[in-house]
């Protein structure tokens, strides 16, 4: 078998570990590691865990930095760089940072794949806990898709190709950018009362065309979650 490098994928599950407590996360993370293709963290984990976990998180496959970073062009390149040299093989900026923002980014990508290949820049169009009423009132005489389309667009213009959206939209950004890869939240083995609204199975999502499926409330808050990774896994 192939020796797998560090932040190249096993499979397609990429687990959040959002969680406020580091050692909550780390234990999550040692009763699934290894069996599935990394993990992603925000602010809530980050800005309180030591960086001895990011190594761990390094070596066991993707890890992905989740900030959202949403902010005037130098300060974002600086948060992405930031991030890229902490260990993260991919990042979130939104799409509404502009078209002047996201060709530096882009910019900014190829520089850093040139020491490391797999690094991603993933661009957040409408956040999975939205529906159409509760858009911005700027956004809501536009149907989500749309505005999803929109914003693939004004990215893949500025040179990005990884996305992330709903399992509802990913068919709309492939019309956009067919070779795009596409991250996919909002993933649920059931319909959950939590605050992800656009969702879908991970079959589902995986039929659709997502390159990734984050899924974390189902294996996270199970009682045994690698059981249910091995569940989730067969399926696909």
């Amino acid at each position: 078998m192939a020796k797998r490098r560090k932040g190249q994928m096993r499979n397609p599950i990429i687990v959040p570990l959002d969680f406020d407590d580091p050692k909550k996360a780390q234990d999550v993370f040692k009763k699934i590691s290894g069996h599935v293709g990394g993990f992603k963290i925000g602010p809530r984990l980050t800005l309180r865990m030591d960086k001895s976990f990011l190594k761990d998180l390094k070596q066991a496959g993707t890890l992905f930095f989740d900030h959202k970073f949403f902010d005037i062009p130098s300060t974002t390149l600086a948060s992405v760089q930031v991030a890229a040299e902490l260990g993260a093989d991919w990042v979130t900026v939104h799409a509404l940072n502009g078209g002047e923002c996201l060709r530096q980014l882009a910019q900014l990508e190829k520089s850093i794949q040139k020491t490391h290949k797999d690094f991603k820049l993933a661009v957040v169009t409408v956040l999975t806990s939205f529906d159409q009423k509760d858009l911005a009132p700027v956004w809501q005489k536009i149907s989500i898709e749309t505005s999803v389309k929109g914003l693939a667009q004004l990215a893949t213009e500025s040179g990005l190709s990884t996305f992330v959206c709903s399992p509802l939209e990913i068919k709309a950004i492939k019309e956009v950018n067919p070779q795009s890869f596409v991250i996919t939240p909002g993933v649920r083995l059931e319909n959950l009362n939590d605050d992800q609204k656009r969702i879908a199975t991970p079959r589902q999502a995986m039929d659709n065309g997502a390159s990734a499926l984050v899924i974390g409330r189902p294996i996270i808050e199970a009682p045994h979650p690698l059981s249910v990774v091995e569940e989730i896994l067969k399926t696909l």
